[in-house]
């Protein structure tokens, strides 16, 4: 087990070596000055320019927690763009999974796995829930913080979802799923979303210290990060839509 973790994460430190690498060298062909260093908003979508309303702020503040339980300070539209996060504030968004939606979630998930024997190493009964909602429970926070926190601060890129806002359903479902593999950096240029990718490479690679012997396979792996990725999206599309959803929602509460 000592030996396999050891192996992931080497393997890990390399690809952030090596992706760092790449990034500043993109970095300095980008930006040859400091005026290029300057935010460019030419590679996204361009938000609305209409003033804001008192129902706009109404629905900002509403927006906090999608459904009043989903924390959701990792989603700004673009139009409200303010200038890059500081490596606190980007720490500061790992603590949203400490809330009672992370706890029911991580539930109805360990539930599920039990259901149908995943991780059969943790066999059944009371333990064997405790066991599975503990690996799942670490398994969201390793992803939050590498995704969030550790890999935007050390590659410069922003963890944040940027709502296109506006546009056909299709144009805005392809631009949410996009996002789980393009981000901006700290200077506003798109880039290759690496801190997703590795932070879901090195979560991934940490659950074989604690999963079952029999889920510490390549292809676990593997299947791991590829869900943490899909997640990801889906969460993307969730974030894209839920505004529009809690206007209406709002709107026939006040009717």
């Amino acid at each position: 087990m000592f030996r396999a973790g050891f192996i992931i994460a080497t393997f890990c430190a390399f690809l952030t070596s090596v992706s760092a690498q790449i990034m500043n060298k993109q970095s300095a062909e980008l930006l040859p000055d400091a005026a290029s260093s300057l935010v460019h908003w030419e590679a996204f979508p361009q938000a609305s320019s209409a003033p804001a309303t008192d129902s706009n702020k109404e629905s900002k503040s509403q927006n906090k927690r999608m459904f009043g339980m989903i924390p959701n300070s990792r989603t700004a539209d673009i139009g409200d763009y303010t200038g890059p996060l500081t490596v606190s504030q980007k720490f500061k968004l790992t603590t949203d999974y400490f809330s009672p939606f992370t706890l029911v979630y991580v539930g109805m998930s360990a539930g599920f796995d039990q259901a149908f024997d995943f991780k059969s190493g943790y066999g059944q009964g009371a333990e064997g829930y405790a066991k599975r909602f503990g690996a799942d429970f670490t398994s969201g926070f390793t992803h939050a913080f590498f995704v969030n926190g550790v890999f935007p601060a050390v590659l410069h890129q922003d963890p944040r979802y940027f709502r296109q806002g506006q546009g056909s359903a299709g144009s805005r479902v392809s631009y949410a799923l996009s996002r789980a593999v393009v981000t901006r950096q700290d200077s506003g240029q798109r880039a290759f979303n690496y801190s997703a990718l590795l932070g879901s490479t090195v979560s991934s690679g940490l659950a074989h210290f604690y999963y079952p012997e029999s889920d510490r396979s390549a292809s676990g792996f593997a299947i791991r990060i590829g869900y943490q990725m899909l997640s990801e999206a889906g969460f993307n599309v969730m974030r894209e839509y839920y505004p529009d959803l809690a206007r209406k929602i709002f709107k026939k509460k006040k009717k």
